[in-house]
């Protein structure tokens, strides 16, 4: 009787081990799965960025070159974002801009 209740006893054991298990492993896949949406939205595949010169003009900023450049642009990069981009292309050290001078300015096109 006593191997009977120490048989039931290790099943029961196991049993908890088990479900611990696959609850671990379940919430480890739905995290991984998660990741990967994530990892998706973060890159746009569905646009293709070019440089193009630009040559700032009095009174534009690094945005309103920007907005320029891409006027009728709806996708997936902010224009912080564009700005960011134009910053480490043209390896500049703040986003101040000079009238005159000449910047590789991010051209956002559709893929097809």
């Amino acid at each position: 009787m006593e191997a009977s209740g120490a048989l039931k006893r290790r099943r029961k054991r196991l049993a908890d081990y088990w479900t611990t298990d696959v609850q671990i492993y379940l919430i480890a896949f739905i995290v991984v799965i998660l990741i990967f949406i994530a990892i998706r939205q973060a890159m746009p595949s569905d646009y293709d960025v070019d440089f193009i010169s630009y040559q700032m003009k009095e009174g534009d900023t690094i945005v309103t070159a920007i907005s320029k450049v891409n006027k009728d642009y709806n996708g997936p990069y902010n224009v912080l974002d564009l700005a960011q981009i134009t910053i480490d292309e043209n390896n500049l050290s703040s986003s101040v801009v000079y009238a005159g001078e000449t910047y590789l300015i991010p051209l956002v096109k559709k893929s097809h």
